[in-house]
C-alpha cells in the first residue's frame, strides 16, 4: 500500500479507457512498471507473503524486463499515473495505493517521453502528502 523502492522497467503504457474502482484516478495516463523485482520477492519470502517458487518466477520475469506474477502477496499493478483532477500542491490529502501519481500535465509529458523498456529507479517512496504512498 505504498510506492516501492527499487529498479523497475516500463512494461506498458495506456491512455485508457480504464476500468475498475480506481479508473477515474488515473488522470488519462498510466505507465506500468514490472513490480515486484527480485529484491521485493526476497523480502516477500522473508515476510511469508510469497513462496520461494514465486520469488524465482518474479526474478526470472524481472531479468527479462517482463511483467512478473501480479497475484502475489506483494501486490502488483504499480506504475505512474495522473489524478482525477488537478490539485493545489498545498493539498496534502491525496495519496495512492502504491503507485506514484503526478500532476496530469506532468504525466502527459512523461508518457510521451518514456518508452516501453525504459529503466525507472524509485529511490525513495514519497509520503502520501508529497505525491504517493499508502
Amino acid at each position: 500500500m505504498k510506492a516501492p523502492r527499487g529498479m523497475y522497467f516500463v512494461t506498458g503504457k495506456s491512455t485508457g479507457p480504464f476500468s475498475g474502482d480506481y479508473a477515474d484516478y488515473y488522470g488519462g495516463h498510466f505507465i506500468k512498471l514490472n513490480y515486484p523485482n527480485a529484491y521485493d520477492a526476497k523480502r516477500g519470502v522473508s515476510a511469508g507473503v510469497t513462496t520461494v517458487a514465486t520469488a524465482r518466477a518474479i526474478a526470472r520475469a524481472w531479468r527479462k524486463r517482463a511483467l512478473p506474477p501480479q497475484g502475489t502477496g506483494l501486490g502488483g499493478g504499480i506504475g505512474f499515473h495522473g489524478w482525477a483532477e488537478e490539485w493545489d500542491d498545498s493539498d496534502t490529502a491525496r495519496g495512492s495505493w502504491g503507485c506514484v501519481f503526478l500532476h496530469n500535465r506532468d504525466i502527459a509529458a512523461a508518457y510521451e517521453r518514456i518508452p516501453i523498456g525504459a529503466m525507472v529507479v524509485i529511490l525513495q517512496p514519497l509520503e502520501a502528502n508529497a505525491g504517493a504512498g499508502g
